[in-house]
């Protein structure tokens, strides 16, 4: 056992006085006897101070902490560890947060989570689909088109491709074309498709062939049975015919004499 005296001096304006004061301290751990126990680690919540355990500064809110420091390992749901204190989870417009952090996973209708976890607002007018995290559009409503980072009506139905920096038609959808800065159908019947410019068809459904360049007409040799595509030109023809000079015609008889 140990001994400690120690010496307070009161000061006063016409004397002093000189108190002694002695403490004992014992080195154990643990009751034994009239020994004091010093402890060096704590049940949950609970912290070693001069060999006494205390409540750590976040008990109210604190769900568990390592028994040795002043610090709360997992806060109450609601709350987020920062030092020894739990904070208030709280992110504007977040409906949804990280457990025991201050990082939104799900924000309201309307704002999309960061990369830093808080919520951005997505209002571009039209817009039906954005980029993650982002108040950039993916993909416009039907009918509305990406020009400039905003969504614009269509003014030209039926166009494939447009300048983004002027908002026009450059081409336009298959069996449609340029007709007065609007794509038109094309009127060239039997056609399967086409280059989206002019009123020329590029290539005819089976059965039919392009015919001067821009139209599609049956494809119409006798007894042909194989044509080749998108042209009149047979392949092959049908049983008891010969394939001659692009036509069929009936084999020439072989003279027995």
């Amino acid at each position: 056992m140990h001994r400690i005296t120690l010496v307070v001096a009161t000061f006063g304006l016409l004397a002093s006085l000189a108190t002694s004061v002695t403490l004992v301290t014992s080195p154990t751990v643990g009751l034994a006897g009239s020994h004091r126990v010093l402890q060096t680690a704590c049940p949950n919540l609970r912290f070693p101070v001069d060999g006494e355990c205390l409540p750590i500064t976040a008990i109210s809110r604190c769900q568990s902490s390592d028994g040795v420091n002043d610090v709360c390992l997992v806060c109450n749901e609601g709350f987020f560890a920062i030092s020894k204190f739990c904070r208030r989870q709280f992110i504007l417009n977040c409906q949804l947060y990280a457990n025991n952090k201050n990082e939104c996973l799900l924000c309201r209708e309307g704002y999309d989570v960061r990369a830093d976890g808080k919520c951005i607002l997505q209002a571009i007018i039209n817009c039906q689909d954005y980029f993650r995290g982002q108040n950039v559009c993916q993909n416009c409503k039907p009918g509305y088109i990406h020009f400039q980072g905003r969504c614009d009506w269509d003014n030209s139905p039926n166009c494939a491709d447009y300048d983004a920096d002027t908002n026009r038609c450059r081409r336009c959808n298959n069996l449609f074309y340029f007709e007065q800065a609007v794509c038109a159908p094309l009127d060239k019947f039997n056609c399967a498709a086409s280059e989206g410019f002019v009123n020329f068809c590029s290539t005819c459904q089976s059965g039919y062939y392009l015919y001067r360049g821009s139209s599609c007409a049956i494809q119409s040799i006798d007894n042909c049975l194989d044509y080749e595509h998108n042209a009149n030109v047979c392949v092959n023809c049908v049983p008891g015919f010969l394939l001659w000079n692009n036509q069929c015609i009936i084999p020439p008889i072989e003279n027995s004499e």
